[in-house]
């Protein structure tokens, strides 16, 4: 073992060795001892048998008769008798014998009783030596014992520290060779990522490179384009140009405010009203060159803005034709197509406007889906990616731009008539959410850039609907709901902007939503038959029905 010498070793041993023959050294001179006892003891054993045979000769040499003439006293005189006391038929008999009359009588030697002395001594002795060597016996193994733990320990704590030794330089060793390992991978690692990088840079710039190569030859090629059309048919951008100023004005001239983007009204038949040659001339430039192509490079708020129109002009030629029975999606698609186009030239705080256009575009394709019931197999109206996405829009837009009521508006349409909830609870959950959207939108005065007064009546009846709704469907809450329904109609009639339609519907058809208060609601009796459960009181109903002409005495149709 490094750092002891060879004296070292040899005196730990040699010390090791003699405490360990040391007990066994003691062992075997008790050994010796303990057979050198026993051998006594046997001829102890023998003595004393010999001596009580002797004692108990028979009475040949002595006879009763002699017994009896002798009884009286023991003789005692130059030849000591000695008096041995026996049981014989339950009769005492003493004998007295001579020791050399017995010993005579059996022509044996003479008994010696000092020599029987001597002998019980020597076991004495022997005992005594025995008990001694096995009490030093003891007493040397817990001395050996103890030498051996102390040794034991000595060799222990120079083991430990010859290990903490050895282990501290194999530690040092180890960290050593795991600081240049770590530094031979560092200088690895950096040269190689280096040179990945490098590589993935070079691979980038020429990626970049053949992309901008790419989007300029095809800018080129659609620069190239529309030079030929403006070549081949000098009159197209005359004709472009005066597509879409007559679309411009046609909006404008329609819309319920000055600014013609927050008072486009798609339900006043917005596309049959625009004169045939015009409607053809706006088609034909943009199918001729798309606008997205023809208008690339005009400035990002005139792009929004046209594209916007155009939306506007496509989602209104559907609604035509599908009031005709029939409409093609591929208008829908198209107004879709130029508004998110719009959306990435425009920055992403002023694209409000954009989103509550594409929001009605989209759940407009919705309700398409749903009269026509085409949706994939296993999918449900309320699925519809449609709907998701208008009301993302109208969410979105809100997000933007709060200070606006048209983004609450539509946000509350989706959820009150296109929820396709069955459960009362749930149903009544969603409309209590609807009237607190349709309340925050109200608490603005803009309809999206300045107030429009004829949107805000549409939003207070579609209020007063809701609470109609809820005044049906919960029993608790009724009167409460009720008085809310008079309230907001009450407002509505005050600007007196709802179309009529729209108020003969509710208030006439059982299907409506003023209906119920009027007539009250048909439940199920407990004998099976139908019966009228009121809604409202005599005199509220009476109210309500006094406001149906007065909330439409401004609509378009009463001028």
């Amino acid at each position: 073992m490094p750092g002891n010498s060879p004296a070292k070793v040899r005196l730990r041993i040699s010390s090791s060795a003699t405490m360990r023959i040391a007990p066994f050294v003691y062992l075997a001179a008790t050994l010796v001892l303990t057979t050198i006892g026993v051998f006594q003891i046997f001829q102890f054993a023998a003595l004393s048998d010999e001596v009580i045979a002797k004692a108990q000769q028979p009475a040949a040499q002595t006879t009763a008769s002699q017994g009896a003439s002798s009884a009286s006293e023991p003789t005692v005189g130059g030849n000591r008798s000695y008096i041995v006391r026996r049981t014989t038929q339950g009769s005492p008999v003493q004998v007295n014998v001579s020791p050399a009359a017995a010993n005579a009588a059996d022509g044996s030697k003479p008994l010696d009783l000092s020599a029987l002395e001597t002998k019980l001594n020597d076991f004495r002795w022997i005992l005594t030596l025995i008990l001694a060597s096995a009490g030093l016996f003891t007493v040397v193994q817990g001395i050996a014992a103890g030498f051996n733990a102390q040794n034991f320990q000595k060799q222990a704590e120079s083991a430990i520290k010859q290990l903490e030794l050895e282990s501290t330089r194999a530690l040092e060793n180890l960290e050593t060779k795991s600081s240049k390992a770590l530094t031979d991978f560092e200088t690895t690692s950096n040269e190689k990522s280096q040179d990945a990088l490098a590589h993935l840079n070079e691979e980038f710039q020429s990626a970049m490179k053949d992309l901008d190569q790419e989007a300029n030859s095809r800018v080129q090629r659609l620069e190239e384009l529309e030079q030929q059309v403006v070549t081949h048919y000098p009159l197209f951008e005359k004709d472009r140009a005066h597509a879409f100023s007559a679309l411009q004005n046609r909006i404008a001239r329609f819309s319920l405010v000055k600014n013609s983007a927050d008072g486009f009204d798609q339900r006043r038949k917005f596309y049959e009203r625009i004169d045939l040659g015009e409607r053809q001339e706006i088609l034909a430039v943009d199918r001729a060159l798309a606008y997205e192509i023809a208008g690339q490079n005009d400035p990002p708020a005139v792009f929004a803005d046209q594209a916007r129109q155009l939306a506007q002009f496509y989602w209104s030629k559907f609604i035509y034709e599908k009031s005709l029975g029939y409409g093609s999606l591929d208008d829908l698609e198209r107004a879709e197509h130029l508004l998110e186009i719009a959306r990435r030239k425009t920055a992403a705080d002023k694209q409000f406007q954009l989103l509550n256009v594409l929001g009605n575009v989209r759940l407009e394709r919705h309700k398409a889906k749903v009269a026509a019931a085409r949706f994939p197999a296993g999918q449900t109206p309320a699925d519809d990616g449609d709907l998701a996405g208008a009301k993302t829009a109208f969410e979105t837009s809100i997000e933007q731009h709060p200070d606006q009521i048209r983004g609450y508006h539509n946000l509350a349409v989706i959820g009150v008539y296109y929820n396709y909830l069955t459960d009362e609870a749930a149903l009544t959950a969603q409309l209590r959410r609807a009237v607190r959207v349709l309340e925050q939108g109200l608490s603005h005065q803009n309809w999206e850039t300045q107030p429009v007064p004829e949107f805000r009546c549409g939003t207070l009846y579609n209020l007063a609907c809701v609470h109609a709704r809820l005044a049906v469907l919960d029993a608790g809450t009724r009167r409460q709901e009720c008085e809310a329904a008079l309230a907001r109609l009450s407002e509505a009639a005050e600007l007196g902007f709802v179309p009529q339609e729209d108020v003969d519907g509710d208030y006439d058809k059982e299907s409506g939503d003023i209906y119920p208060l009027l007539h009250g609601k048909k439940i199920k009796a407990a004998d099976g038959g139908m019966v009228t459960e009121e809604i409202c009181d005599a005199e509220m109903r009476g109210k309500i029905l006094n406001l149906k002409r007065k909330l439409c005495m401004n609509s378009p149709a009463q001028q």
